[in-house]
């Protein structure tokens, strides 16, 4: 069958590969006889005639197309994506196409998606195996569900993504982006504001990933950023990898640089080390000053200040992205949590407290069970029961509570008043 894949992913602050797309790409064309063709959309200067293009000069029988995120996630200047995404799936549809959507933000209402796109199947969790299954399906005309549990088929633990064949990463590079590799997918952590929480952990294959992250930094692109959710979800895991990369690094006598999420737990010196041996200079410490979130989260402040200065020591970067704002979280909470990191300083502190609210997570079913009290404190009470992929916030502090607590003190940053991620934020020695 003639299959086409499709990036759609037009936000450029910055500009992000579409590693997924990559993996699917490479198992198609290594797992399966398909052909296989992939369009991206992210600078095309008339994207709809990108694609109208793309779509006549072959009779595609399979189109899939990836979504990355429902919207921008942040509520001030919010960008929804959905509407764009869904003109290209009509367009497709009209060219007598199955059409197949994937990628992360399906996990977060597939059944949503699928009827606001407009799509013949969706695909949730990991892709690379689940649409390959549904390929050769469609090809002998077996019948399968049109919701795919990517997570039951897992990862093509050893695939290379063959990276730089589907994408021109020059000009990724040229917009601001940087590249990307991933060690694993899902995430075992209990965050109640999070679709991807409790979901399978799957991990990669060291020297599958290492091979192609090889093979970037010869191509002349030496920074990166990891596409975990948090590369200390095992720490066994990380030190492993960690390890065999050193190694890797040191025989072809390469470098790299290269940013990372991370949780407050679990961590070690040894991972420390390793982390800066293999030119880690900017970790995102994900953290909610709620205290119940952490108890559920299993981690402290003294594992923070732990964690702080072991990265000071090592003069890694630590930039944390703080939540908060919990239902049940007092402001006491967030004022104990300002001056922690005030008097701890790391290099920054972004604070947002409007938590884009998902289905399928602990925060909207509280919202829910408890929707007479905390309906003041939602963006839009009745999207938040009707509309179930529409952007709604749940904010219970303001942004000038923040403002009052944190005063002039330039280490705090109010989410989303400065756009960009945080490896373009943090301006350091190691980064440049």
């Amino acid at each position: 069958m003639k299959i086409l894949l499709v990036n759609p992913n037009r936000f450029c602050k910055p500009p992000v590969v579409p590693i997924g797309l990559e993996y699917v790409a490479s198992a198609v064309e290594s797992m399966s006889t398909h052909a296989l063709r992939v369009c991206d959309l992210c600078f095309a200067d008339d994207p709809t005639k990108a694609l109208l293009a793309e779509l006549s000069a072959d009779r595609y029988e399979i189109v899939g197309i990836t979504v990355r995120n429902i919207d921008s996630v942040i509520a001030k200047g919010n960008q929804f994506f959905l509407d764009d995404i869904a003109s290209f799936t009509n367009m497709v549809k009209r060219m007598g196409a199955v059409v197949v959507a994937g990628g992360a933000a399906c996990d977060a209402d597939p059944y949503a998606m699928k009827d606001y796109l407009n799509v013949d199947y969706v695909i949730r969790g990991p892709g690379e195996i689940a649409f390959v299954e549904l390929a050769n399906a469609i090809a002998e005309k077996r019948s399968m569900g049109c919701i795919i549990n990517g997570w039951s088929y897992g990862i093509g633990e050893t695939i290379s993504r063959n990276p730089l064949k589907y994408f021109n990463y020059a000009s990724y590079i040229a917009h601001g982006g940087i590249a990307a590799f991933q060690t694993s997918a899902g995430c075992p952590s209990r965050c109640h504001f999070c679709y991807e929480r409790c979901t399978p952990l799957f991990f990669r294959n060291y020297d599958a990933v290492i091979d192609d992250l090889l093979t970037i930094i010869r191509a002349g692109y030496d920074h990166f950023h990891l596409a975990d959710s948090e590369f200390n979800v095992s720490l066994e895991h990380a030190c492993e990898f960690l390890k065999k990369l050193s190694l890797r690094l040191k025989q072809g006598g390469l470098t790299m640089r290269w940013a990372l999420y991370m949780k407050p737990t679990p961590f070690s010196g040894e991972l420390f080390d390793l982390l800066k041996e293999t030119g880690a200079y900017l970790v995102t410490l994900s953290f909610e000053s709620s205290l119940k979130e952490q108890a559920r989260c299993g981690y402290s402040y003294r594992d923070v200040e732990i964690f702080l200065r072991e990265c000071t020591a090592r003069s890694i970067d630590v930039a944390v992205d703080m939540l908060s704002g919990a239902p049940g979280e007092t402001i006491d909470e967030m004022k104990i949590a300002i001056e922690f990191f005030s008097h701890h300083r790391p290099s920054r502190v972004n604070i947002n407290t409007a938590f884009r609210v998902y289905r399928n997570t602990p925060l909207f079913a509280h919202l829910c069970e408890n929707f007479a009290d905390e309906q003041r404190y939602v963006s839009d009470p009745k999207a938040l029961k009707e509309k179930p992929l529409s952007p709604v916030f749940y904010q219970k502090f303001s942004d000038d509570d923040v403002r009052k607590i944190a005063g002039s003190d330039p280490l705090f940053a109010i989410e989303g008043e400065e756009k960009g991620v945080n490896y373009q934020r943090v301006k350091t020695k190691n980064s440049c």
